[in-house]
């Protein structure tokens, strides 16, 4: 049976959580902002990328609209 999620500070950096009676694991705070530090930058960029991407299509079809009206 599980519990309620608890939450046991060690230190400053490191917590223990303690998802059920039997299972407990520690993770380190400064990892765990790291993390969300890489992942927002990953987003970031791949908003970027998709920016960039719809520029090009917007420039392909430019380009396609101009090629089709030649005569």
């Amino acid at each position: 049976m599980a519990t309620k999620t608890k939450y046991v500070k060690i230190n400053d950096n490191e917590f223990q959580v303690v998802e059920t009676k039997e299972e407990t694991c520690v993770v380190k705070l400064d990892f765990i902002e790291t993390d969300i530090a890489h992942k927002d930058k990953l987003i970031a960029n791949l908003q970027d990328g998709i920016t960039n991407l719809e520029a090009e299509k917007a420039k392909l079809i430019e380009l396609r609209d101009s090629l089709k009206a030649v005569k």
